[in-house]
């Protein structure tokens, strides 16, 4: 995680109780893995199988509560110890298959199946370790932190996406702002471009405000980390709108010295 995710990393070992941090690194590290499995690779057939091995392994290691996998076995103790729900880990697994056969969504409503999906699994088995009582106090707030996280990967990773052929937007709105799908490349640096960017940053601003309800109904003695995530989120959201329609040829920027400054903010 130290290596992956040097901010998260930092995050976790500054912000959250001494017996809280080996479960949310087994966590995390293993919501980065699947990710990893699912895009990482040189062809979609070669990331298909990486996730359906992972995938077959995980299952089996849930069923038979052993593993020769380290991070398998970190999990299998964090879901014993902390009494998660084996489901969300198989949800995570299923939404990752899902990510992997999607190109973009046509409405609002499909972006939202996504989130429900795919996004929401992941949020959720990463807090549960923590402060499983937390989920239960405003499910809401939680899966307004989900949108606003998706939204803002998808046009921070717009550049990569692009590449792939799968640019992971919402073709009506898109539409409503004159752009092309099939077009989006060649859309860089217009008007309407920087608008929709613009659109799209005030939608996960609006995610952001909403999901300040988890602070309160965290644990006093956890209350930092979810106030952190959602100070660099908001940081992270400003770099992505100022870079506006150039987010087609490269991302925001936004790197681990901006979020380790959001880290010390919410120290205060």
């Amino acid at each position: 995680m130290a290596r992956r995710d040097t901010a998260a990393y930092v995050a976790v070992r500054s912000l959250l109780p001494a017996e809280h941090q080996p479960h949310a690194i087994a966590a995390f590290v293993f919501g980065t893995y699947t990710d990893d499995s699912a895009d990482r690779g040189p062809t979609a057939d070669h990331r298909r199988a990486s996730l359906a091995c992972w995938t077959q392994r995980t299952l089996i290691a849930l069923q038979t509560q052993q593993s020769a996998s380290p991070l398998l076995r970190a999990l299998l103790h964090t879901l014993s110890s902390r009494d998660v729900d084996p489901q969300t880990v198989v949800a995570v697994l299923v939404g990752m298959s899902r990510h992997q056969r999607t190109a973009g969504f046509r409405s609002e409503a499909e972006y939202q199946q996504f989130v429900s999906d795919v996004t929401l699994p992941g949020t959720l088995l990463t807090w549960a370790p923590i402060d499983a009582d937390a989920l239960q106090k405003n499910p809401r707030a939680w899966r307004s932190l989900a949108d606003a996280i998706q939204r803002l990967d998808f046009l921070d990773d717009l550049p990569q996406d692009l590449a792939d052929g799968r640019p992971m937007l919402i073709h009506e709105d898109l539409a409503a702002y004159g752009i092309d799908y099939a077009c989006l490349r060649d859309a860089s640096g217009t008007d309407a471009l920087r608008a929709f960017v613009q659109h799209t940053c005030s939608q996960i601003s609006t995610s952001l405000h909403d999901a300040r309800g988890i602070i309160p109904s965290t644990h006093p003695s956890t209350r930092r980390f979810p106030k952190a995530i959602l100070i660099s989120l908001m940081a992270r959201t400003r770099s992505v709108s100022r870079k506006g329609a150039a987010l087609t040829r490269s991302n925001s920027g936004f790197g681990s010295g901006s979020v380790l400054r959001g880290l010390l903010a919410a120290r205060t």
